[in-house]
């Protein structure tokens, strides 16, 4: 099993690699055979779960023929029969169905065994190992996962929620469910078939340390700090060697320009969400976002490997915090190789549309590659970079290496404190941050305070 694993492994660390970042960032669709199998799936319709099987046969004339058997959690059977098409991959579908009691039951003007006409769709992912799933008919709506027999192809089984609350836990986009688990399956450390909480998230610390060990593959991978993928890293200068890039990039210089701010979101700003409530934001950091916005608007722009549709609400989530707002530089992927090189492109993207003469101060926290990224750019563009600091929020010491030219901190009381001594805010400003972080939770007494900015003027 483990050497069939390391060898999809590589399809995704090595192939994939290529294909996302040399492919408009997105792996091409799955042949139609692909799909020619029994899928176990599971899902809900109208808030009601339901599990069983979908079969999808080639039905000729470019046509699939598809067959369910579901049973829905209050044990009513259902089955049907469609005939769908395969194009820009998806899948979609029509269907009559007799409605059953339940749904009858919840419907107006409907009885039991009356036809419903369902349309639905199945998208594959780009490895063919599961498909998202929607229906919809009058009164009638439903999602769906379906998995290929023994999930992901490993012979290996799972909680679907479990398996949920680590990706969000480590900033993994759903789409990336399957790579991962490829990763995973070589982290079933008792050979049971089963994967525990436990060994799911070894398996993410693995992945977001950049390889697998005894892969094989470690040479398609990218090291913190190797940039794009694009066999530049020969030319990049070391964090703090100098203002001698080739060219300076960005707009016409502007006179009075303030310092800008580039921030990750996920844990440097949001918390993770606990039991599935957001908490608010972490303590002194709305007062900090807005020391650096300073007194004209425009200054502040995010970078996450969340994708577009996954930030729609936070600018929201941000106004009612108090947060300045600004432009935000999505992400393709949660995935640490992937994530990285687009989060690169995305701030350099951001210092191509401001002042040339605008230095930035960058946010991030240890969880991915943020510490990656900004040295990065650092050794790229050292006259844009003013300081870069790390929320901790991994086991990383402070010194460890990867925090090598940045300010690695604990709380957002000590991102000030280290903000003060960079001489990007004021003693006034840096303890009105302090004060702020305390009074939403943070434990720090004056003493601590002083401590903090004495230590700063001592270095």
């Amino acid at each position: 099993m483990r050497a069939a694993t390391r060898t999809l492994g590589a399809i995704v660390v090595a192939g994939g690699l290529a294909l996302w970042l040399g492919a408009g960032a997105a792996l091409a669709a799955p042949d139609t055979k692909d799909l020619f199998r029994k899928w176990e799936v599971e899902g809900t319709e109208n808030d009601q779960a339901f599990t069983g099987s979908v079969t999808i046969t080639d039905g000729g004339d470019g046509e699939l023929d598809l067959s369910a058997a579901l049973r829905l959690a209050d044990g009513t059977e259902i089955s049907w029969k469609a005939v769908g098409r395969y194009a820009d991959g998806r899948i979609t579908y029509t269907y009559e169905r007799d409605a059953s009691v339940g749904i009858a039951g919840r419907l107006d003007g409907v009885e039991a065994g009356d036809p419903l006409e369902i349309t639905g769709s199945f998208e594959p992912n780009a490895l063919a190992t599961s498909m998202r799933g929607e229906h919809s008919g009058e009164g009638i709506s439903g999602s769906a996962r379906a998995y290929r027999p023994g999930r992901a192809g490993h012979g290996l089984r799972w909680t679907p929620s479990v398996l949920a609350d680590v990706l969000v836990d480590f900033g993994l986009e759903a789409d990336d469910e399957d790579a991962f688990l490829l990763v995973a399956a070589d982290h079933d450390a008792n050979d049971n078939g089963f994967l525990s909480k436990p060994e799911l998230r070894e398996a993410a610390r693995a992945m977001f340390a950049g390889r697998e060990d005894g892969d094989g593959d470690a040479e398609e991978e990218m090291e913190p700090g190797e940039g794009e993928g694009e066999g530049d890293a020969e030319d990049e200068t070391e964090p703090g060697e100098g203002d001698d890039e080739a060219e300076v990039i960005g707009t016409d210089p502007v006179e009075d320009v303030e310092i800008g701010l580039i921030s990750d979101l996920d844990k440097t700003i949001i918390p993770p969400e606990r039991r599935r409530v957001q908490p608010p934001p972490y303590p002194g950091i709305t007062a900090l976002v807005n020391a650096l916005e300073g007194e004209k608007p425009g200054d502040v722009s995010f970078v996450t490997a969340r994708k577009a549709e996954r930030v729609t609400e936070v600018p929201a989530w941000l106004e009612e915090h108090g947060i300045p707002t600004g432009p935000i530089e999505t992400g393709v992927s949660g995935i640490p190789w992937v994530a990285e090189p687009e989060k690169v492109r995305d701030c350099e993207a951001i210092l191509g549309r401001t002042p040339r003469n605008q230095r930035f101060v960058f946010l991030g926290d240890s969880s991915q590659r943020d510490p990656a990224v900004y040295k990065t750019i650092q050794a790229r563009h050292p006259s844009r970079f003013a300081v870069g600091v790390i929320h901790i929020v991994t086991d990383d010491p402070r010194d460890a290496e990867r925090f090598a030219g940045l300010h690695a901190v604990a709380n957002w009381a000590e991102g000030a404190a280290a903000l003060f001594g960079a001489g990007v805010l004021d003693e006034a400003a840096a303890r009105r941050v302090m004060k702020s972080a305390r009074d939403e939770g943070l434990e720090i007494d004056e003493d601590a305070i002083d401590a903090l900015i004495e230590a700063q003027r001592d270095d």
